[in-house]
């Protein structure tokens, strides 16, 4: 259907297209839908769409926090949609299997059941720790030369220093970003 078409069927209803703000009074995740307040404190506006299909599970779907500002349109008298939101909850992305919520403090991706995402710099400074400390140890055993009957007292002598070093334990805290979360 061309836009032409749309609007001689629209003209024929005797219905004209408009939008309206008002406050959002409640929302329905589950159904993708809210109810709005016109400004004008005209009747309640219910089941106003927060996306092109009700109950969809997937696509984009932005969830006004109730009593924030919105702009409604009208696709019929009693089809409205959220055109424009003022305070956003969350946001909630679904392609095929793969799904991302954003809010105020977080972001997880797929259900977030694996944590954070790992911290890359802090992740290489720890395994460099660890090269690096491998490496000393390779370096103080290629020096040692063996010393005949000694019972290995030369090896003990050279490796004294390096041994008596601990290596710090990594804990999940010092490589994870707690605020986005993969699944």
């Amino acid at each position: 259907m061309t836009i032409e078409e749309a609007v001689k069927i629209l003209a024929h209803r005797n219905e004209h297209l408009y939008a309206l703000t008002g406050k959002v009074k409640s929302v329905d995740v589950n159904k993708r839908t809210c109810e709005v307040l016109p400004v004008n404190e005209d009747s309640m506006l219910v089941d106003v769409r927060l996306q092109a299909i009700e109950s969809g599970n997937t696509g984009i779907l932005i969830v006004p926090e109730e009593n924030s500002d919105v702009i409604v349109g009208f696709l019929s008298r009693n089809d409205a949609f959220v055109l424009h939101i003022q305070e956003i909850k969350n946001i909630i992305i679904s392609v095929g299997y793969s799904q991302m919520e954003i809010t105020e403090n977080n972001i997880v991706l797929n259900g977030g059941n694996l944590g954070g995402l790992v911290k890359v710099a802090s992740l290489i400074q720890k395994l460099n720790a660890l090269e690096n400390d491998i490496n000393i140890l390779k370096t103080v055993i290629t020096a040692w030369t063996p010393v005949s009957g000694d019972g290995g007292a030369a090896l003990k002598t050279a490796v004294a220093g390096w041994a008596g070093q601990t290596i710090t334990l990594t804990t999940q805290n010092d490589l994870e970003n707690p605020k986005i979360k993969h699944g």
